[in-house]
């Protein structure tokens, strides 16, 4: 019996420690219901004031020892070179440049309020100079560019915008005015070059009588040309039917007497006036053909001088 008692006080043991752990907590359960709500709503206020950031990020490389071509001659010639300025200051200039108040106005009228989830384009620009980092470290010619946004795809849009808009703000800060401006006259010269251009390809194309492209004139002359020889060669035949009846018509020697009461309506000055009118019509056909062969011709010779029209 003793053996038996020492075998169940175990169990007994351990039922009991489950029952206390239920009564704690049955006891403390709205402790308990209280303290996990309130974890929840901390975690929520935490994921919506806190949201998740994403991060694009870009390295510039920067040439301190500019290089210049032949539009900016002037400055070529009495620019001082760079070899009295430091690495670190030409760095911390392209820095100012990236993280200047024109340039986050720009990307942010080229992107547009809306989509940047701004109220307007000077928001919309605060909002890309908070998310914008950049930063070089000492004595190094690499300029490191981040920009975190909420939006997975809004920070790569942003980063690529102001990556181009800075490129073209860095010659207009590091080239002459004189350069810009030499620029743009030869981007007029070029623009009223084009205009000269298709102007002339309209003239041309009016000259030949084509309103469409060069090919479907040319199928256009080739369907008239075709059409214009079948009527040629119907009203030929026509001529060459109403000379034999004229020449038979002429004949002293006398024919069968079917003959003559099959011919007895013919005169010969009728059968001779619808041989002159045919021979009119094979004259008009022939007229018109020559016409369509020398517009085939003109089409021929002006068709290099289209094709290097176009091609400019």
């Amino acid at each position: 019996m003793a053996d038996i008692r020492r075998e169940l006080q175990p169990q007994h043991h351990r039922s009991g420690m489950l029952s206390d752990i239920l009564f704690a907590l049955f006891r403390r359960k709205w402790i308990i219901v209280l303290c996990t709500l309130l974890g929840i709503a901390a975690a929520a206020a935490f994921y919506h004031l806190f949201p998740p950031t994403y991060q694009s990020q870009a390295k510039l490389l920067v040439r301190y020892v500019l290089e210049r071509s032949g539009v900016d001659p002037i400055d070529n010639t009495t620019r001082p070179t760079q070899q009295g300025k430091t690495t670190d200051s030409v760095i911390d200039a392209e820095v100012q440049i990236l993280t200047s108040w024109d340039l986050a106005a720009q990307v942010a009228n080229a992107i547009g309020a809306k989509r940047l989830g701004a109220s307007s384009n000077a928001a919309a620009a605060g909002s890309i100079l908070s998310g914008l980092q950049v930063g070089a470290s000492k004595g190094s010619d690499v300029i490191v560019v981040s920009y975190t946004d909420p939006n997975p795809q809004r920070a790569p849009l942003v980063l690529q915008e102001l990556l181009s808009r800075y490129f073209v703000k860095h010659l207009e800060v590091h080239r002459s005015a004189g350069a810009f401006d030499f620029v743009t006259q030869q981007t007029d010269h070029v623009r009223a070059r084009l205009n000269q251009t298709e102007d002339a390809l309209n003239t041309l194309r009016q000259k030949i009588g084509i309103v469409s492209t060069l090919e479907g004139g040319q199928d256009a002359i080739a369907d008239e040309t075709a059409d214009v020889r079948k009527q040629l060669n119907v009203a030929e035949a026509d001529v060459a039917e109403q000379q034999a009846l004229v020449n038979q018509l002429g004949q002293k020697k006398a024919n069968s007497w079917t003959s003559r009461k099959s011919q007895s309506d013919k005169t010969p000055e009728t059968s001779k006036a619808l041989l002159a009118a045919k021979q009119a019509k094979v004259e008009a056909l022939k007229t018109r053909l020559r016409d369509i062969q020398q517009r085939t011709k003109q089409l021929s010779e002006l068709r290099p001088q289209i094709e290097e029209l176009e091609r400019r």
